[in-house]
């Protein structure tokens, strides 16, 4: 038996988290590293998302990270939070957030590599492998890169499969075919007459599919429930597929906040194109995901209902999305909101 199919048959084995974020630690020891640190940034609920951390780092780094507001400045979550691309720690990148960056080194944190995974049911994760000393070399990362994306994705896998049904429980609801297609129109803007119109229904049956959906995804509206469907949907469109709910597991994990836990400083291994919100677009995307509408959010935020809509077509251009729904998903999703 393989490496691979050996890591993959203990992790599957593991019946809670904690027992598969030490098998993720013996591996990282086999592999020349010292600390491990595990962040998943859960779809759920839609304007603060809950983040599950494991992560064994010096305790005094973490307090002064969520002391410093470290979070706000850290190049590497910023990264993963919407790019699949492996990153190294390197002074390039700490440029611009040097104390931090001295900070870490203090704290034992000075070689690393980093690797995010995003699944078809808007969870993404970032798996942080570090040591203190002893840069990498071309050959070690020539021989160790592909294991290291591995254990990411084995990670994400077999913590998810614990984590997710406890914590989304929204992820077992089983939709019907017709539940998914009302669910799709809503997604793309249409009306309940519109959708009616369009599947030659009643308007009350409409609404009756529509209801059954928000009561099934546990959603607080038409809007919350198209946004959840369109989260969980394998393929993104906003079609959420059957699935089997996984056993979920009763033990905790160590520790469920609303932010992620410390990251160092990285040198991206690749190029690419990153989209970015004003914070006034994130702001109206926000409570459009909440299931506020442009006049209400108007009055929320004191300005035009005009100014409002400019703001939700602008941030749909640049999401390349024809819809205020599929722009918070796709937003979400790359870590915008």
């Amino acid at each position: 038996m393989g490496w691979r199919d050996e890591n993959l048959n203990a992790v599957l084995s593991c019946e809670t988290p904690d027992e598969v974020f030490r098998h993720l630690q013996a591996q990282a020891r086999n592999l020349g590293m010292q600390s491990v640190s595990w962040v998943m940034k859960l779809p759920f609920p839609v304007p603060e998302p809950k983040v599950v951390i494991y992560n064994d780092y010096p305790k005094a780094w973490e307090q002064r990270y969520f002391a410093g507001n470290y979070l706000a400045i850290d190049p590497t979550i910023k990264h993963g939070l919407s790019s699949t691309l492996p990153l190294l720690w390197s002074d390039e990148m700490m440029q611009e957030v040097p104390e931090f960056w001295e900070e870490a080194h203090a704290h034992g944190l000075a070689v690393g590599f980093v690797q995010s995974v995003f699944d078809g049911r808007g969870n993404a994760s970032m798996l942080t492998l570090s040591r203190d000393a002893d840069e990498f070399g071309d050959a070690e990362l020539e021989e160790k890169t592909a294991k290291f994306v591995w254990l990411a994705q084995l990670a994400h896998s077999g913590l998810a499969r614990l984590i997710v049904p406890r914590e989304v429980p929204e992820t077992a609801a089983y939709l019907t075919p017709r539940e998914r297609e009302i669910l799709k129109l809503i997604a793309g803007g249409l009306t309940s007459q519109q959708i009616a119109d369009r599947l030659k229904l009643s308007k009350r049956t409409a609404d009756f599919y529509a209801d059954e959906a928000i009561r099934k995804l546990g959603a607080h509206n038409r809007t919350d429930a198209a946004v959840k469907a369109t989260l969980l949907g394998n393929s993104g469109a906003g079609v959420l597929q059957k699935r089997t709910s996984e056993a979920a597991s009763h033990a905790t994990p160590r520790e469920t906040v609303t932010e992620p836990k410390p990251r160092a400083a990285a040198r991206v291994l690749a190029c690419e194109a990153q989209v970015s919100l004003t914070e006034f677009e994130s702001q109206v995307l926000q409570w459009a995901a909440i299931g506020k509408g442009a006049a209400v959010t108007a009055q929320i935020m004191g300005i035009s209902e005009r100014s409002v809509r400019k703001a939700r077509e602008t941030a749909g251009k640049k999401l390349n999305s024809n819809s205020v729904l599929l722009s918070i998903t796709i937003a979400r999703e790359r870590g915008l909101l």
